[in-house]
């Protein structure tokens, strides 16, 4: 059992030292600096550096470089245990040398697509083989955006793709969009998002990490529940030689130590190293697109919606499509077996995920399963989690060969994704269109598609990258229509997102004309999860003038439990001349009395008034006994 739980740290703290580290996300922050940069190429002295990674670029540029990539370091037992062993320290190191090729294709003007091998691999792990120079060349893909930024790795290879990712990230060097000589970014990695300070003298660059911002779903699972983890980095620079060539790097280093604590103890220390040199690449290399579709860009993040179990596994075998969801029927049907039948279906649709796909064909089919089913499998798509099952949705979502009804079902489990891909967000952004159709049934599809647009931007989701994307998408929409319709929509999906960011534009429109904007405005002030909020929400209710967008206002505030609430209602319960208003304070301080304890007193006071409706008295009894 020991030498298990040692296999495992040493994973952990491969992860912490930078290993498998390449995130679909990282933002630019642009700041002005007063000095200016020299021109990478003389050729080039007014162009932005942005403008000059573009240009050089051209089709069919192919690089190659000789890596060697090194960690060591020490895992304390004592800060990650429990453990009474006398061994209280581990010792872990990795070495891997190998050549990678790159061949950069025109996308458009958004950037590259890069094609690559992993070739003559030498990788070492705490003194094992774990590949050699024998192991066949693996090719891998990945996006580079206008600025820099590497996305979207492919591989065909685990072993190797996990080298190709690591290297990759120490790669990744994000340029600003004006000439300047100092930049500051903030970038992600799988230990979460750290600042990065850039400074080029002539073709030197260096690139200091400086300090995380915030850690990682997964780097936070690694502690248990409770422990605080943080990670400090000492001294991590990268130095690049760019090149006057062909744009990108003749050389590059990187050197740094890596230090994780767990509740203020030090429980890994890990030193890294990784050079890379400009070498020939081999004039008879083809370069090919993987054909694994399954990306590793997030691969710590998208893992889980890969693994199995291989009980359930067996249970599956020589079965299709049509085979697991008549199994699961079964299973289902059979009270014995019925809380096993979502655990196989959701482990079917992760050992096949391709199998989505014709999922989502079989339950376009007019009665394939019965209604109750078909519920099931759509929430059963959404639980498997991975790209192949968030793309089938896409497809239902964008395509016109699937049914109004097909196209429902997948919008209403949109928001069960835990890691939404941008894939998925584009899609469902895309079927917002049919809010401005002339038919009823598709502009119903599009406020769908809208308010689940707004639920993949949730914090709470995974993919913080998403976050940030699905906050741009509804709050340049809501400021760039006259329609209030949408603007009502909109603000509708804000309330979905529960961003807090949102809580400016949700007060910003309780200066509409229109009541149902203002309403929605209102409603969702009350879902965003912060004080700020909660006062905007106090501030636009008391100067409402609309007396049915109070009463509708009111009746919503049970999305919103709070000590600071049911004290603003008990005060206003006690000024309230419209007796239907006051019913709904009432409700509310009843069905949180559980959550306030001076609801009771509040209740039992306005008994006495003389003022006091049948109708009121009766939702007072609902909740209290008379004395």
């Amino acid at each position: 059992m020991r030498n298990y739980v040692l296999s495992g740290l040493v994973v952990c703290a491969l992860l912490l030292a930078g290993y498998f580290l390449f995130l679909p996300s990282s933002h630019l922050d642009t700041q002005h600096v007063d000095s200016h940069s020299s021109p990478i190429s003389s050729s080039t002295d007014t162009a932005d550096i942005g403008a000059t990674l573009k240009y050089r670029f051209d089709e069919g540029v192919r690089l190659s470089y000789d890596l060697h990539y090194q960690v060591s370091g020490v895992i304390d037992l004592a800060a990650l245990t429990s453990s009474n062993d006398d061994v209280n320290q581990q010792a872990y190191t990795y070495d891997a040398k190998a050549r990678i090729d790159f061949a950069f294709q025109s996308d458009s003007q958004q950037g590259w697509k890069v094609l690559g091998f992993v070739s003559e691999p030498d990788v070492m792990q705490n003194g094992q083989q774990l590949l050699s120079t024998s192991h066949k060349p693996a090719p891998f893909a990945f996006d580079m955006s206008e600025n820099g930024v590497l996305t979207n790795l492919t591989v065909n290879d685990e072993l190797t793709g996990d080298l190709a990712s690591v290297v990759l990230e120490h790669f990744q060097v994000l340029y600003p969009t004006a000439s300047k000589a100092q930049w500051k970014t903030r970038e992600r990695d799988s230990v979460g998002r750290y600042h990065a300070n850039y400074q080029l003298q002539g073709s030197l660059l260096t690139k200091q990490k400086s300090q995380y911002i915030d850690y990682s779903d997964e780097m936070t699972a690694m502690s248990w529940e409770g422990a605080n983890i943080n990670v400090k980095v000492n001294h991590f620079t990268s130095s690049y030689t760019l090149s006057a060539e062909h744009g990108w790097l003749d050389a590059m280093s990187t050197e740094g130590q890596v230090e994780t604590y767990i509740d203020g103890v030090l429980s890994d220390s890990a030193l890294i190293r990784l050079t890379a040199k400009a070498t020939t690449t081999p004039d008879e290399l083809v370069f090919v697109q993987p054909t694994q579709q399954r990306a590793v860009d997030a691969r710590s993040a998208m893992a889980k919606y890969y693994q199995t179990d291989p009980e359930l596994n067996a249970m599956a075998e020589g079965l299709d499509s049509s085979g697991a969801i008549e199994k699961y029927t079964t299973l289902f049907d059979n009270p014995e077996t019925e809380s096993l039948a979502m655990k196989f279906i959701i482990n079917y649709l992760r050992l096949h995920p391709d199998a989505a796909f014709v999922f989502v064909d079989l339950l376009d089919q007019q009665g394939f399963v019965s209604h109750d089913v078909s519920l099931r499998l759509w929430y059963a798509l959404s639980e498997a989690g991975h790209r192949e099952a968030q793309q089938a949705l896409a497809n239902v979502i964008t395509r016109d060969n699937y049914r109004s009804a097909t196209k429902n079902r997948a919008l209403s489990v949109i928001h069960d994704f835990e890691y939404p891909t941008d894939e998925l967000v584009d899609a469902t952004w895309q079927a917002t269109q049919q809010l401005d159709a002339d038919s009823q049934r598709e502009r119903s599809l599009g406020t769908m598609a809208i308010l689940a647009t707004g639920s993949l931007g949730d914090p709470v989701k995974r993919n913080p990258a998403q976050v940030d994307k699905v906050a741009s998408l509804l709050r340049n929409d809501l400021y760039n229509t006259d329609n209030t319709e949408r603007q009502q929509n909109i603000i509708a999906a804000m309330g979905n997102a529960a961003n807090p960011s949102f809580v400016k534009d949700a007060t910003a429109f309780l200066e509409s004309d229109d009541n149902d904007v203002r309403e929605e405005s209102l409603l969702t002030l009350l879902k965003l999860p912060t004080q700020a909020a909660q006062q905007a929400f106090y501030d636009g209710f008391n100067n409402e003038l609309s007396e049915q967008v109070k009463y509708n206002a009111l009746r919503a505030l049970s999305s919103r439990d709070s000590d600071d609430m049911a004290t603003w209602a008990a005060s206003k319960v006690v000024s309230e001349k419209n007796s239907y208003h006051r019913v709904l304070y009432i409700e509310y301080l009843g069905r949180t009395l559980e959550q306030s304890s001076q609801n009771e007193d509040t209740l039992r006071a306005l008994l006495e008034r003389d003022d006091l409706t049948t109708d009121e008295k009766s939702a007072i009894y609902r909740y209290i006994s008379p004395d």
